[in-house]
């Protein structure tokens, strides 16, 4: 009981709020007590963070015997329209307190589940994990699950870290929501990459997103690259040229109905660098997947037939 005031106040020098606090049950003694609890809100176990008023020993978090990894926070985002998806308990608890709606693995940056990205497809969805490579790393993985959202990635200001650090140092995350994109290409990420090295800022996240690209996809131009290689690359470009809305229907919106799977409303994005993205099946198309998965065409005759359109 002899540390109970000074965690409160760490707690609160965090950022967080006492009103938070409460609201996620959050007890302190001799350690933080973090209650986790499934969507419904029914308790599942305890999660511990120890003492951050001594001598570090021993491990940082811990959890009840038998305690797996659980969406943290989801119980209180069933009628939120924006959700952020934080690395850690406490970086959610800090947005909470900034009356930013945030969830939180409790396994750490690598373990976002699939089946929660269901209580995320009607939402506004930003990812911001830690600024290091592990953080970065598994917000690409998030992002494969979630592709509907946008990346959030924290300014580099010497050792700033994580969300916490972020509002320690006066930041508010609703400026940086502002400027969060959508890295749904090679070819966006690779602009924006360029574009960052040119200001010095760090494209550490873009240099994992392109190393999953590099993993995910080798196998397939390995596949596509002796079938394109029989067509010149003038004809190839051209075909990719023929813009998108000449091959399916595009809405005001963007957006057409995806034809990788059975859909009512549309889930197609069309970009303005003339390729696709669905939010719903994840898959990403140009103008020649398009044509071909259509008009269940071959490589060389969608070229053929673009061409010709």
């Amino acid at each position: 009981m002899q540390y109970k005031e000074g965690i409160k106040s760490w707690l609160n020098n965090r950022k967080i709020t006492d009103e938070v606090i409460v609201k996620f049950a959050i007890k302190y003694d001799d350690r933080i007590t973090i209650p986790i609890c499934d969507e419904n809100g029914n308790f599942i176990y305890n999660k511990y963070r120890r003492n951050p008023l001594i001598d570090p020993k021993g491990p940082k978090y811990w959890y009840d015997k038998g305690g797996n990894a659980l969406l943290y926070g989801a119980e209180f985002i069933k009628d939120e329209k924006v959700v952020v998806i934080t690395e850690g308990e406490l970086d959610a608890l800090v947005l909470w307190s900034h009356n930013i709606p945030a969830v939180s693995s409790t396994g750490g940056a690598m373990t976002f589940k699939e089946e929660w990205a269901e209580l995320l497809k009607d939402k506004q969805v930003y990812i911001c994990y830690d600024n290091d490579k592990a953080g970065c790393s598994g917000a690409v993985r998030t992002l494969t699950m979630v592709p509907h959202a946008k990346v959030i990635l924290l300014p580099t200001i010497g050792d700033l870290k994580d969300i916490t650090e972020y509002y320690g140092i006066g930041g508010d995350l609703r400026n940086l929501m502002e400027s969060a994109k959508h890295y749904t290409s090679y070819e966006l990420v690779e602009k924006d990459k360029n574009a960052r090295k040119g200001e010095m800022r760090s494209t550490l996240f873009h240099n994992e997103w392109m190393e999953w690209w590099d993993s995910e996809h080798i196998q397939n131009e390995q596949i596509k690259k002796p079938i394109e290689s029989k067509k010149g690359d003038d004809e190839v470009q051209r075909a990719k040229n023929v813009p998108i809305e000449n091959i399916i229907e595009v809405n005001r919106e963007h957006k057409a109905l995806c034809l990788w799977h059975n859909e009512k409303n549309p889930s197609l994005h069309v970009y303005d660098d003339n390729h696709a993205f669905c939010f719903v099946c994840s898959k990403r198309a140009d103008v020649i997947d398009i044509a071909r998965e259509k008009f269940k065409l071959g490589f060389l005759d969608a070229v053929d037939y673009l061409n010709k359109s």
